[in-house]
């Protein structure tokens, strides 16, 4: 069984909730059945984003469906809203259950992508799972999971102090979001290989890099503001 809403339709619209909460809305007033269930869920996910937990929670409340992708979808904007408010650690559990459900492959991902996130003990075998899958997914919008799940690991060992490994992983993510990713995302994965670099004592490769970026665009202020950190050659 999948969502019966496909992942690439949402995904460009999260950077603005508010007003892609009033379109979830409408397309809900349009939907009937599990359709009209996994709208009020994403009703939920976008009240989140805008800190309206408990009206999101009881947008959640109110999804009596026994579908598992509906249930599946329940379960991530449960954790979501407890990782958003403050509480990671109560997130696991919701997370957790959203993977086991299985119903679909890219909330599956999405499950063990936000799991490695809120659960760093475990952060690395949560990554291999989600990575696992992307990997060998013939569903694009699955495969294209990989860049973040890399690329949040690499910020999580970075976290922990492990920044020779975390380079390591931010320059697998940076091949990937090069052939892959969006000139944005290109653009900050070149961006955390250079900022590993100046961490790890290589001044000279992420100045290389930083510079790179400031010809493309002069107005890259975070490239700006790490080459500025560089001592002065």
């Amino acid at each position: 069984m999948t969502s019966r809403i496909p992942a690439g339709e949402l995904q460009p619209y999260w950077g603005d909730p508010a007003t892609f909460e009033a379109t979830l809305r409408a397309r809900r007033d349009e939907s009937s059945g599990p359709l009209r269930d996994e709208f009020t869920t994403q009703v939920a996910r976008a009240l989140g984003l805008q800190g309206r937990f408990d009206e999101a929670s009881a947008e959640l409340d109110s999804v009596s469906s026994d579908d598992p992708v509906v249930a599946q979808r329940v379960a991530l904007e449960r954790g979501r809203i407890l990782n958003s408010s403050g509480d990671a650690e109560a997130a696991v559990a919701p997370f957790t259950a959203a993977f086991e459900l299985g119903a679909d492959e890219f909330l599956t991902v999405d499950a063990l992508h936000m799991l490695a996130i809120t659960d760093r003990d475990n952060s690395e075998e949560w990554t291999r799972r989600g990575l696992r899958i992307a990997m060998t997914s013939h569903d694009a919008d699955v495969e294209r999971w990989q860049g973040s799940l890399l690329n949040n690991h690499a910020w999580n060992l970075a976290d922990a102090g492990r920044e020779s490994e975390a380079l390591t992983v931010f320059e697998r993510a940076d091949e990937w979001f090069a052939e892959r990713g969006t000139p944005v995302q290109r653009s900050r994965a070149r961006w955390a290989v250079a900022h590993l670099l100046r961490r790890t004592g290589d001044n000279a490769g992420a100045r290389e890099i930083l510079g790179a970026l400031l010809a493309q665009d002069p107005g890259d202020t975070a490239a700006a503001a790490e080459l500025a950190l560089l001592p002065r050659s």
